[in-house]
């Protein structure tokens, strides 16, 4: 009898469910924490460039360049441990010459439509080069999974990253705060201020009534406030607006910090083994056609070499001047 309950004990333990991986806990450090707050900021500045088209163009230049110092910063400040690629300093040089060419007013090549959507692509970019999220370690044949990643995937995935970290950072606070008062002292320190302020609003409407030279100063007082229009429907508008594109801001920038590394590297690598599988036509084939190609666009150049170095010998002007004399006749 015992040997059969020794062997039906080992039988049990041998098909044991395995011990799986517990889920960490969420928690975030000091700069997420800061980044997240700093991030409506940055959200709000953005809605208010785009929606706002009662900005000038001084206004409008001045607020981009002021946002993408915001977006470099906070990006910085969360990724500012992890070592910098060669290819980060790249997109960081094309997008602060965009800005800087958009503030100065010189985008005579582009414009200013153009310039914009590069800019939001260098901003992109540079986020994942940053934050060395590129599925083959820097910008290659894996471009469009690149971009999937950094534009939809990344963003999407962590969208409400910036409200649990904001959360997170208010529990914290409440639990200092609780450690040195008690929680008792809080809620009746609470009543205590409401009923100050509804005492106090009593005693300035009453005090208003009794006086004209006192209401006439807190009548001020309110039209300033008033004003200053804190509550405008216009900026309830815009802080509403940028709730979702703070997030999906913050999700870019803080998700691709919590992203596994090796398991985005396995993601490219299945990738090319996969577009590996598509390749029905001989590399020789591939390599006939790109020569001639090649060979056509070489052609061009000889035959057009005169004129595009004419400066050097002199003949631009005067070829120029024949084919717009050609024109004419």
């Amino acid at each position: 009898m015992d040997e059969n309950k020794l062997e039906v004990q080992g039988a049990a333990g041998a098909f044991s469910a395995p011990n799986l991986p517990r889920k960490k806990p969420f928690s975030t450090d000091w700069r997420e924490k800061t980044a997240a707050f700093g991030m409506y900021l940055a959200a709000y500045l953005y809605i208010s460039l785009f929606v706002n088209w009662d900005l000038t163009w001084e206004q409008f230049r001045i607020g981009l360049v002021i946002f993408a110092a915001l977006l470099v910063g906070l990006t910085e400040l969360i990724h500012w441990e992890r070592r910098r690629s060669w290819e980060s300093w790249v997109w960081l040089g094309c997008l602060t010459v965009i800005a800087v060419c958009t503030a100065l007013d010189h985008n005579a090549v582009w414009g200013v439509g153009w310039s914009i959507w590069f800019l939001h692509i260098c901003a992109v970019w540079w986020v994942m080069s940053r934050s060395g999220c590129l599925a083959g370690g820097e910008t290659g044949h894996l471009i469009p999974l690149d971009g999937l990643n950094g534009f939809i995937v990344f963003p999407f995935k962590h969208f409400f990253l910036r409200i649990r970290t904001v959360f997170d950072a208010l529990v914290c606070l409440f639990r200092r705060t609780r450690r040195r008062a008690k929680t008792e002292t809080l809620v009746w320190t609470l009543v205590a201020l409401i009923a100050a302020c509804g005492l106090f609003a009593l005693a300035v409407s009453l005090l208003m009534a009794a006086d004209d030279n006192f209401a006439g100063i807190f009548s001020g007082l309110a039209g300033f406030f008033q004003n200053l229009k804190l509550w405008d429907e216009k900026y309830v508008f815009r802080f509403v607006l940028s709730l979702p594109v703070g997030a999906w801001l913050f999700g870019l920038i803080a998700g691709t910090g919590r992203e596994n590394r090796v398991q985005l590297k396995a993601q490219g690598a299945a990738l090319v083994r996969w577009l590996e599988r598509l390749r029905k036509v001989p590399n020789r084939v591939w390599t006939v056609l790109l020569g001639a190609f090649c060979l056509l666009y070489l052609l061009f150049f000889v035959i057009q070499g005169q004129y595009l170095f004419g400066a050097f010998t002199r003949t631009t002007q005067g070829r120029a001047f024949s084919s717009c004399a050609g024109s004419w006749r």
